[in-house]
């Protein structure tokens, strides 16, 4: 796979000042990046969301960094920026870059980026051509302070800046007990994107690629603006990644339940689906709130990128959200949903209870993992763990009968194994059962 670092050159920013005396100095360097996201902040309470504010200055975890003599094509420095587990957060590791004072020098930063000891490479493909890093570049800057920090103006609001910051971010909170991995993900065109026949907006493939479709001109916009689809989709790949044994493989005929449905196949958030798909993408949900929410705080609110109509009763609001609760109920002003758990019960009973056997619902796992986590302290890799030592495999795609049934004695054996016995069967239980994840 041909990764080209030198194909894009997308913005120069030129720092001038006084020429005067030169000497020898030895600095360091600092980036922030500047993203705006659609949903930035609109829907949740500030402290709660961690991109409240918009652009937001977020620290380029991570990053790679080169540094040139103005002119040159070769840097005499080069390394990662600090992650959060570092003194300074998006600035490198020390002030040990020896520069010229007065001298103009060259600074770029890559889509690649190395946090708590995994790489990630965010790589730019067109029309099936080579595959490149995205870069931002400083010109003519200069440098006159010794043994200082100096941070450069943000890398704006471009898609190399929306992507980093939110991978960056999400593996510096929920690194789901990853180490030493690599994540590549690619931001794509319409053309070259496997998602849905090229219609979709984001996805894993087989081999654990993400893909982020940019091209606004096609069904689905720039992908890059939304901030929950980019940590839902790295959601999937660092479950799959940390996953020891077997997860399931899934299965996305969601079926008809009357109006409860997407019309058979695919899936959304308030479809009736196989446990086996509704658990994967209630995870991925789940991944989204715990990176851009408090677990343990005020409460969880996410944000889809398509329309939802949470209330699908007979006689239920027609109105459609963006914005969502995933702690419960989903749309807080629709007086039809019950306060409660079991969403896909409670708006989905329309015929004999047995019409819901052996499905699930994403929106119920979402806010059982948020629950598992906000009240009952697991982390996200313990849940990951629990979800592995289940091994659900094919056993959770079947619509009746079977191992369907057994996900709650899976899920509590699977915790006790993972040293969670000091928590009563009865927590488990109550939640799976609260939830409406036990058919």
């Amino acid at each position: 796979m041909a990764r080209n670092r030198w194909a894009l050159w997308p913005f120069a920013l030129v720092l001038l000042v006084a020429a005067g005396p030169a000497w020898a100095i030895n600095i360091g360097i600092c980036v922030n990046l500047a993203p705006n996201y659609v949903d930035a902040y609109a829907y949740q309470t500030p402290n709660t969301d961690f991109f409240d504010d918009s652009p937001v200055h977020q620290p380029a975890y991570g990053m790679w960094i080169e540094v040139y003599t103005s002119g040159n094509t070769t840097p005499f420095y080069s390394g990662w920026l600090q992650d959060d587990n570092g003194t300074n957060p998006g600035c490198t590791a020390a002030k040990n870059i020896t520069v010229t004072s007065s001298t103009p020098y060259d600074v770029k930063v890559f889509s690649q980026m190395n946090v708590h000891n995994n790489t990630v490479d965010v790589l730019k493909r067109r029309y099936l051509t080579s595959d490149t890093f995205m870069s931002h570049k400083w010109t003519g800057v200069t440098f006159t302070t010794n043994n200082s920090y100096n941070t450069l103006s943000d890398v704006p609001d471009i898609q190399m800046s929306r992507i980093m910051a939110v991978l960056g971010f999400a593996l510096s909170r929920h690194d789901g007990g990853l180490n030493g991995q690599l994540i590549v993900a690619y931001d794509v065109d319409h053309i070259d994107n496997p998602c849905s026949g090229g219609d979709g907006p984001a996805c894993n493939d087989l081999d654990g690629v993400i893909w982020y479709q940019v091209d606004s001109g096609q069904t689905t916009p720039d992908i890059t603006k939304y901030k929950s689809v980019l940590a839902h989709e790295l959601g999937h790949r660092v479950m799959s990644d940390a996953a020891v044994n077997e997860i399931p493989s899934p299965e996305y005929l969601a079926q008809n339940v009357n109006s409860c449905t997407t019309g058979g196949g695919g899936h959304a958030r308030n479809s009736p689906e196989y446990h086996s798909a509704a658990v994967l993408e209630g995870f991925a949900h789940f991944y989204s709130d715990a990176t851009f929410n408090v677990v343990g705080g005020a409460g969880c609110a996410d944000y889809s990128y398509y329309a939802i109509q949470w209330d699908l009763a007979p006689g239920g609001s027609t109105n459609t959200r963006y914005a969502y609760d995933c702690d419960g109920p989903p749309d807080p002003n629709n007086t039809n949903q019950t306060t409660g758990g079991d969403w896909l019960y409670n708006n989905c009973y329309y015929s004999p209870f047995e019409s819901l056997a052996g499905y699930a619902n994403e929106y119920d796992y979402e806010r059982f993992f948020w629950d598992m986590a906000d009240k009952e302290g697991a982390t996200v890799a313990q849940l990951i763990d629990i979800l592995s030592d289940a091994n659900a495999g094919t056993a959770w795609n079947g619509p009746y009968g079977g191992d369907t049934n057994d996900v709650v004695p899976r899920l509590v054996d699977s915790a006790t194994l993972n040293g969670w016995d000091a928590y009563p069967t009865y927590v488990w239980d109550n939640e799976i059962t609260d939830n409406g994840v036990w058919r």
